[in-house]
């Protein structure tokens, strides 16, 4: 079978999927063919007008090679770290925003809808691809326990991720294409996304970034916006002691013609969380320092995670012997971003929130059973709503203006 997706006269794209009739258990191949460059994403960025607040943002087209002023508005950004339980309590979190913005609108909404940016690392990232793909919150409690069930079903260890690791590859990509399909990130056009994953064959391990608004040279670190959202999806939550995440032979099967070596794992053996990162992104997108993007162009910073400390060493679980012995100088304890965001808002009353989650046995790689999945969902639930009900409140709020 044959799939072709065009959206201008200078770019065609082919998937093919192609089972062989003697293999029992067929693989995916999927080839991009190229008719012609493929086009930038269009800049500035478009955002959901919020007219109770206008500020002017100067950004750069470097295809005209001048500056463009753009009216703007205050910036919403969500951003998702690679927390325990799979997500799970993240999912929990932003099911209980959704479910309380939509009461207070009277409507069924889509809490992406409400967001500009939307940053994922680990578990996070999976999140933030499920809501770049049209899924609301309530849609992902319900399939929730159905997405982590085909993605991580099996035992962790390193043994898995060597002995099993092709057999293993080819079910984890066809998962990722059944749960976000292979619409490219680029074609995806609201909210903005970015989704962090570590090169391990770089020296040190680099950061790696896929968006769906522009390409790397609007940002410092390297990336990309033309990967489909299974691609991203197997990068982010790849995990060498489990499944091992693409590299050059992958890429280049598939139509990628990579300059540099890499190896493409869970973005959280470089940092656990997003935050930093998204900042730095944008400033550099929008050409302003930090302290102005902040003080004059921040609406809303909402982080959530889950509390577990980076030193403990069975928190570093992606990585084989030699990724973790030289990922823990590297980690960027969570903890450690979060009192520097702190520091970086406090003079600006209710703009950064942080929800850090306690973490609740049970759902983990090999044990994603109904009750597991549930049991996470409804503890998390139960504890914001004793525990820190007033910061939903006030989240709520600002998401309903």
């Amino acid at each position: 079978m044959i799939l072709i997706y065009s959206n201008s006269d200078r770019q065609l794209l082919e998937f093919t999927l192609t089972p062989s009739t003697f293999d029992s258990k067929p693989k995916v191949a999927y080839k991009l063919f190229y008719s012609g460059p493929l086009l930038s994403v269009q800049f500035p960025l478009k955002f959901k007008r919020r007219y109770y607040r206008l500020n002017y943002l100067t950004i750069y087209n470097y295809e005209c090679n001048k500056y463009l002023y753009n009216k703007l508005i205050s910036l919403r950004v969500l951003s998702l770290d690679n927390s325990e339980n799979l997500g799970t309590s993240v999912i929990g979190s932003l099911y209980l925003l959704e479910k309380k913005l939509s009461e207070l609108k009277k409507k069924k909404i889509n809490l992406a809808d409400y967001f500009d940016y939307i940053c994922g690392t680990g578990s996070g990232a999976l999140i933030a691809l499920c809501l770049l793909k049209g899924y609301s919150m309530k849609d992902l409690r319900v399939k929730w326990n159905q997405i982590v069930s085909s993605l991580f079903k099996w035992a962790h260890s390193l043994p898995s991720g060597i002995i099993f690791d092709y057999y293993y590859i080819e079910e984890f990509k066809k998962s990722f294409i059944n749960i976000l399909g292979t619409d490219f990130m680029c074609s995806k056009s609201y909210p903005h996304c970015m989704v962090t994953c570590s090169n391990v064959r770089s020296n040190p391990y680099g950061m790696f970034l896929f968006r769906n608004y522009g390409n790397s040279k609007f940002g410092s670190l390297d990336g990309t916006s033309y990967a489909p959202l299974w691609l991203v999806g197997w990068s982010s939550c790849a995990l060498p002691t489990y499944v091992r995440g693409p590299s050059n032979s992958h890429l280049t099967n598939i139509g990628y013609n990579m300059i540099n070596k890499v190896h493409m794992v869970d973005g959280s053996v470089v940092s656990s969380s997003p935050s930093l990162v998204s900042l730095q992104e944008l400033t550099n997108i929008y050409n302003i320092n930090l302290r102005t993007l902040v003080k004059d162009n921040m609406d809303l910073f909402l982080s959530i995670g889950t509390s577990k400390s980076e030193n403990d060493s069975g928190s570093i679980n992606s990585s084989t012997w030699q990724i973790l012995l030289n990922s823990k100088n590297l980690m960027y304890n969570t903890q450690l971003q979060h009192m520097h965001l702190t520091s970086l808002f406090e003079e600006y009353e209710n703009k950064y929130h942080r929800i850090q989650l306690p973490i609740y046995p049970g759902c983990k790689h090999g044990k994603t059973s109904k009750e597991d999945v549930d049991a996470v969902l409804t503890s998390t639930i139960q504890y914001i709503s004793r525990h820190d009900n007033n910061r939903i409140e006030q989240i709520v709020k600002i998401l309903n203006q």
